[in-house]
């Protein structure tokens, strides 16, 4: 189906499909991803620099 205005298509609307890929469940990556030990440590003087 075309949506058209004074005879000028502006949109098609097509039938949802799902996608090729699922999205993975939460946690499926347990495990697989590792942090930095200071990945949470302030740092020193970023937000005087963003003033």
């Amino acid at each position: 189906m075309v949506i058209a205005r004074a005879g000028v298509p502006i949109a098609r609307l097509v039938g949802w499909q799902a996608p090729a890929q699922p999205v993975a469940a939460p946690g499926a990556m347990l495990g697989q991803i590792k942090l930095a030990d200071d990945f949470n440590a302030p740092r020193d003087g970023l937000f005087e620099a963003l003033k």
